[in-house]
């Protein structure tokens, strides 16, 4: 089978990292890289890790110099949107990290570009590809405690590296929170009707912007999600990934906590009974998770034309998502989740 030619396009922290992803990822290679930043185009140089002929500071000058199938986009947001259009315009394949972009505007923009093309546009919401989300996610549709009622996300990191979201005005919510609001879409199989908020920095916090928030989103069911999180916590008690989730339902709850889920049915009010302690539940396995999960998602996409979970148009509806808390936030008003 064809080796997947790959240029990539930005080279900071979550570049880095897919830049060692792909390298060891059969089926897929970097052919090329581009960064305005010329030391980190040396630093790979030096490590032998790509020629300096394949380094380029713009993305216009690594098209017109080399014969790639795709583009990863791992630019700060702002500057995705003429990545991603140039790309399609030349018929590449395009997995871009999230978000999207800065805005839904620029977001509508990249995702008819590449459909007009007819190429694919997946963004990297790669929280959504690890075994507690998958487990919720069956566990959920399988329905045997019966529809959600009332749902409850907590996110606690501490963000400690100098990158653009330190002068971002809402980093919690846009960089973040997109994950989370992607994983809830995920989970729960609905798109909200409308979204409450507040947000807050905390005196301590290495942002100019927001870096904690409580956001409540209801839906046309009558159910409400409450999400709770900060960018800068004084302690972490929680693992990598960072969340716990609670999912009530009238018939029993699933919850998770340090990425393990749990179940358990509930108890009988009228007897005082508070049911039985949550019990861990098998988890889905997975042969390839976050990342990796991801790149595999892209071949595939690529190479048999199946349409993978997060093209661009369905993240819309995340960014729908996030930038309705945002208003929500700025506004302190309820504010409708329009579906793109």
């Amino acid at each position: 089978m064809k080796t997947l030619r790959i240029i990539q396009a930005g080279l900071g922290a979550m570049g880095s990292g897919w830049f060692r992803t792909i390298a060891n990822t059969p089926g897929i290679e970097t052919i090329a890289c581009v960064d305005t930043n010329q030391a980190a185009l040396d630093k790979l140089v030096q490590a032998g890790q790509i020629a300096d002929t394949h380094c380029y500071t713009t993305f216009a000058d690594a098209l017109e110099h080399e014969q790639a199938d795709a583009v990863l986009i791992a630019t700060p947001p702002d500057l995705h949107e003429p990545v991603c259009v140039q790309a399609a315009a030349a018929g590449l394949h395009i997995l871009c990290e999230k978000p999207l972009a800065d805005t839904l505007e620029a977001a509508t923009r990249m995702t008819l570009a590449a459909e007009q093309a007819g190429v694919v546009l997946m963004v990297a919401q790669n929280r959504r590809h690890n075994p507690f989300i998958h487990t919720l996610t069956r566990l959920v549709q399988a329905g045997e405690y019966g529809p959600p009622g009332q749902v409850f996300v907590t996110f606690r990191q501490i963000f400690t590296r100098d990158s653009f979201r330190d002068t971002m005005a809402h980093p919690l919510l846009i960089d973040m929170a997109n994950h989370h609001f992607d994983t809830i879409r995920c989970v729960l199989g609905q798109e909200p009707a409308g979204v409450m908020g507040t947000a807050w920095n905390p005196a301590w916090s290495r942002f100019e912007g927001d870096a904690s928030a409580m956001i409540v989103f209801d839906y046309a069911s009558g159910l409400r999600v409450v999400y709770e999180g900060t960018w800068h916590a004084i302690d972490v008690d929680m693992t990598a990934n960072g969340c716990d989730w609670r999912i009530e339902c009238a018939g029993g709850v699933y919850a998770c906590k340090a990425d393990v889920v749990y179940a358990g049915p509930k108890g009988d009010s009228a007897s005082g009974s508070l049911g039985s302690p949550l019990q861990p539940v098998p988890m889905v396995e997975m042969s390839h998770q976050a990342g990796a999960y991801l790149l595999d998602e892209f071949m595939t996409a690529i190479r048999e034309g199946k349409s993978p979970q997060t093209t661009g148009r369905d993240n819309l509806r995340t960014l729908a998502m996030v930038f309705a808390a945002v208003e929500a936030v700025n506004s302190g008003r309820r504010i409708t989740v329009d579906s793109p």
